[in-house]
Formats: C-alpha cells, sequence, structure tokens
C-alpha cells in the first residue's frame, strides 16, 4: 500500500496506491485565500528571511524560533490549531519539502514553493513533483525572482490544483478492510 500526492504507475500487481493520509481536522477544514503567503521551514532560514524582506507581500512564518513583525514578516510560535487555521487562510505556501505539509496544502488547494532541505532526498523527490504536477514550484536555491516568479504564477498553480484528487482515508482504509479479512 503507497501513499502520494501524484499519480505514479505501478509494477507489482499486489501494490496499490492511495491519496495520502490525512488527519480529520485537515479534511474538515474550510479554506478561503488570504493576503498573506505562509512560510515554514524546519531547519534554520536566515537567508531566506532576507530574500523575503525584499518582496511586497505579507509572509506568516513558522519555524524560525521567534515572534513578533518585521516588516512584511510576521513570526509565529507553533501551535497546531493556529498554524492549520494559518494553512487554511494563506493564498499560498512556501516551505520545505516534508510529505505531511505538502499532502495538506494541496488537499487544500494551495500552491506551494517547496524549498527542499539540503540532502535530504525525500525532500527533493517531494519538490520535484511538486513542481512536475503543476500545482507549484520547486527550487534548491531562493531568490528574490524566483519567489516572485512564483507569487506571479498563483492562479496556474490553482488551476491545477482544482484537479488534484481529493480523498478522504476512506479508499485506503477499505483496502486495508479487505486485505486483513482476506489474510
Amino acid at each position: 500500500m503507497i501513499i502520494s500526492f501524484f499519480k505514479a504507475r505501478l509494477k507489482k500487481r499486489k501494490a496499490f496506491l492511495f491519496s495520502p493520509i490525512l488527519r480529520e481536522e485537515v479534511l474538515q477544514a474550510k479554506t478561503s485565500s488570504g493576503d498573506f503567503v505562509l512560510v515554514y521551514v524546519t531547519s534554520n532560514a536566515a537567508e531566506l528571511t532576507e530574500v523575503l524582506k525584499t518582496i511586497r507581500q505579507r509572509f506568516v512564518c513558522y519555524g524560525f524560533e521567534r515572534e513578533g513583525r518585521a516588516g512584511n514578516l510576521e513570526f509565529r510560535k507553533p501551535g497546531r490549531s493556529s498554524f492549520l487555521e494559518d494553512l487554511c487562510a494563506c493564498r499560498a505556501v512556501i516551505a520545505n519539502a516534508g510529505f505531511s505539509l505538502i499532502s495538506e496544502a494541496l488537499y487544500l488547494g494551495k500552491p506551494y514553493l517547496a524549498w527542499p532541505v539540503k540532502r535530504q532526498f525525500e525532500q527533493v523527490f517531494n519538490a520535484y513533483y511538486v513542481g512536475q504536477m503543476g500545482y507549484g514550484a520547486y527550487w534548491e536555491d531562493l531568490n528574490e525572482e524566483r519567489v516572485e516568479s512564483f507569487l506571479f504564477n498563483l492562479e496556474e498553480y490553482r488551476e491545477e490544483l482544482e484537479s488534484y484528487p481529493r480523498g478522504d482515508n476512506s479508499e485506503l482504509l477499505g483496502k486495508l478492510d479487505e486485505l486483513i479479512a482476506g489474510a
């Protein structure tokens, strides 16, 4: 049983592909498109804040180990419910390329600029497919031009996200029940 946010051709007869497993809060969430971009990093990203300061856009930032405002940047401490609220209300996401956040953002229809953690194969792989599927962009290094290009193309990414398969976990759970019953 394989979970993925993109379609892949399976080579094994007994392999099954499913949409990512999502927590109930995400499945029930209501979305809007606010005036800010959500930024989330899992490692030091001082260079990213310097880039974002140069862009005429409001950014709500998590993972920077600080709180408060600095120009167009608003830093927030991690909080599960507040983060989900911001994810639901943002116009787009700029973040590292972890599977869970990508899966939740795409399900919620949020264009994604993937900035993978260096030398993390899974992150590079996920980021590559975000770009390949047209759900956003992928860059190993971010600069003002690349972030502005992503923001300029949000409408194009939103159009691609309209056809994103939004599963509710039932298909996977049904298959799991079937396999257990047949064991």
